[in-house]
């Protein structure tokens, strides 16, 4: 295993699939769902925080994440972290093909720790 980046995401991480809200669409009045204020913000320190790597890691690769909470009632979800990744450490959060997840808790620095590797060596 190669490590390809390693990176920190000095904000609570949030659960994607429990991070949206319901809005009515002002032109269709249509419900839709979009992401939560929470879920926004974790995406805006996330943007601000990790560099953008030229070129962006192609190819398979797996992601560790360790995602520290500040309670213990947040669920276990990368998805958002796979999402802030893409277009600034690796091309398409589609290559992604093995993760580790691993749950914490800190109150005083919630936070995700994330690392990718190749997978290419063990195809």
């Amino acid at each position: 295993m190669t490590v390809l980046w390693t990176g920190v995401i000095p904000h609570q991480p949030y659960s994607k699939s429990n991070s949206r809200r319901m809005v009515i669409n002002k032109k269709t009045h249509k419900p839709m769902f979009i992401k939560s204020a929470p879920a926004l913000a974790f995406e805006k320190v996330a943007a601000l925080t990790l560099p953008t790597l030229d070129p962006l890691i192609l190819g398979p690769v797996g992601v560790t994440c360790w995602l520290y909470y500040t309670t213990e009632r947040s669920d276990l979800d990368p998805s958002l972290c796979f999402d802030v990744l893409q277009g600034k450490i690796i091309k398409n959060d589609r290559q992604i093909r093995e993760m580790h997840v691993h749950h914490g808790i800190d109150k005083q620095n919630p936070r995700a720790v994330i690392q990718v590797y190749s997978l290419s060596e063990e195809s």
